[in-house]
């Protein structure tokens, strides 16, 4: 009786693991779904800010808010600049179609109304008069924040989502006017959806097979141990001969361990495959993930990367930890003239060759993207000097691989650096700061030779 016992207690272990095992591939598959829907969300949301962001960076703050609606009636140049810059970008009035719906520029008026200016869509809202929706995102824009809408909002156009990046002035400070750019929530919503039901239905068919695999398994270990308990129970009637048997069961009753090897290796590729699927899961989550923090163009960190970070030293900062630190802020100079001049396409070359260098100098995992011609590099652990020499490395590697280009379009960038200092630093602001005017002192110099040879030629 000892040994039937034995035998089901094994039953039991085998449908308690099954089960285990099962309970594990459904919360791993619910977490990897609510993951993978979260990506998305943000994907969608970083690649609309990098639209708005675009068409930031080629608008002149100064210019648009300056407008009047005499340059509106009139079509007059600063007005039919900002107007063409926009209409550049595809849309679709379309509810549902198209990734882009509309995209527009709105200004503060004096009276703090926040009211549409360029609009170069079939149905554009009334110039300098009519108001646009007021939302949290809209107004941290208007303090020189980028941002996206939390929840869909309705207007007279319909149900959307809106992208907003600051139009700062000459200044490089001063928000002048945000740009907007606008996806219809039907389609936001569809895409969220779709990405999720792919990886919902992935996760479902692994779990079904799985666990039917398990259970067929459990069933024909059951039915074998069954088996195994009728024929010790005909073995009672003689003791001697049940030990005899138990101590030789093979040799006696021809007992072929075959199965027991099938089923060993049946649950071994259960296993592999169950580990396969997980595998593909979590590359596909890694890959969402570097597409919510990589920058589209020049693949080096985007926005969220250089937040993340900067939000982790000023924690440290703040906890009193030993911080050592250096950051670089390099500006593409003249970005604007060169579009004006060579179009588009030469502009983003320039922005590529200076991304890929900075990466290789400094490392694709301290670059980042911060604006449509800004560039920022933290390094940590690493001190001025070491920065310096950096730069310096930067300059003579990007010089040697942009030639041609250099002497052709006059590829070219300002630079400022700084490094963490605790005796006045209280936070990474501060840093900053002062590396953003050691930038713009070296840009004012030159913007000097440029002039002085202007005048020369």
């Amino acid at each position: 009786m000892k040994t039937k016992k034995r035998l089901s207690f094994s039953t039991k272990v085998v449908a308690i693991v099954s089960g285990f095992l099962l309970v594990v591939d459904v919360a791993i598959g619910t977490i990897m779904m609510v993951t993978s829907i979260n990506r998305m969300q943000s994907v969608i949301q970083n690649k609309v800010l990098e639209v708005s962001a675009t068409a930031a960076a080629l608008l002149n703050g100064d210019e648009i808010k300056a407008l009047t609606k005499e340059d509106h009636d009139n079509k007059t140049e600063p007005y039919m600049k900002a107007y063409n810059t926009l209409s550049a970008f595809k849309t679709s009035a379309v509810d549902g179609h198209g990734e882009l719906a509309f995209i527009y520029v709105v200004v503060q008026r004096e009276d703090n109304k926040i009211v549409f200016s360029i609009d170069p869509s079939d149905d554009p809202g009334v110039f300098l008069e009519e108001e646009t929706i007021y939302t949290a995102a809209l107004l941290n824009a208007f303090k020189g924040q980028p941002g996206f809408d939390d929840q869909a909002y309705q207007d007279r156009w319909g149900l959307l989502y809106t992208g907003y990046a600051p139009i700062f002035g000459s200044d490089k400070k001063t928000v002048k006017a945000v740009a907007c750019a606008d996806v219809w929530a039907s389609w936001y919503q569809r895409e969220v959806t779709t990405n999720g039901l792919s990886v919902f239905i992935m996760t479902f068919i692994t779990i079904l097979l799985g666990g039917g695999a398990a259970l067929t398994l459990a069933g024909r270990i059951k039915g074998r141990l069954d088996a195994l308990n009728k024929e010790m129970d005909d073995l009672q009637e003689d003791v001697q001969s049940l030990l005899k048997d138990i101590r030789e069961p093979a040799n006696i009753y021809g007992i072929d361990t075959k199965d027991e090897n099938e089923t060993i290796g049946e649950i071994a590729e259960l296993k592999e495959q169950i580990g396969s699927a997980r595998i593909g899961l979590k590359k596909y989550i890694a890959f969402m993930h570097k597409q919510a923090y990589t920058d589209q163009l020049t693949g080096i960190g985007n926005r969220n990367g250089y937040f993340e970070l900067t939000t982790a030293l000023d924690e440290k900062i703040k906890n009193g930890e030993k911080v050592e630190f250096s950051f670089v802020i390099f500006d593409i100079n003249l970005l604007k003239e060169v579009n004006d001049s060579y179009g588009h396409e030469v502009g983003d070359k320039n922005i590529e060759s200076i991304g890929k260098t900075i990466s290789e100098i400094f490392g694709e995992d301290h670059s980042f993207r911060i604006g449509g011609d800004e560039i920022a590099v933290i390094l940590e652990n690493t001190s001025e000097e070491e920065t310096k020499k950096m730069i310096e490395k930067f300059e003579a590697t990007f010089a040697q691989e942009n030639l041609d280009d250099i002497a052709k379009y006059g590829f070219s960038a300002s630079k400022g650096y700084a490094s963490f200092d605790p005796n006045i630093d209280e936070d990474f602001s501060s840093v900053f700061k002062r590396a953003d005017k050691n930038m713009y002192a070296e840009k004012a110099k030159y913007h000097s030779k440029v002039k002085a040879k202007k005048k020369t030629d």
